[in-house]
């Protein structure tokens, strides 16, 4: 477990929600196969996550754009679900109303 305390990190980025999202993306991308900032034994990716903000390594603005264009994504995908979700939940309730009008 990285020891970096929030009272460090935060004199960074001030900001709570902020710091998370910095790291929680940055994370996301050490998991997906980008390179290590910094050389550090940590094997856990928050953990060097953190220490690379620590080290001040990090591009914060391209990390958080690519973490809303993400955003996006997930959104456009939900919505889609969604979306497929009502149309089959109106077509089975129509498909239901009309057997029982035949059946009358």
């Amino acid at each position: 477990m990285n020891p970096r305390s929030f009272d460090d990190l935060s004199k960074i980025i001030p900001n709570k929600f902020l710091l998370t999202m910095v790291i929680a993306a940055r994370a996301k991308q050490l998991e997906k196969g980008a390179e290590k900032k910094v050389e550090c034994a940590y094997t856990n990716s928050i953990d060097i996550a953190i220490e690379e903000l620590y080290h001040q390594k990090l591009d914060i603005k391209m990390i958080l754009d690519g973490f809303e264009e993400n955003l996006k994504k997930e959104a456009v995908l939900n919505l889609e679900i969604q979306s497929r979700t009502l149309d089959n939940a109106f077509n089975s309730s129509n498909h239901g109303g009309n057997a029982d009008q035949e059946g009358e």
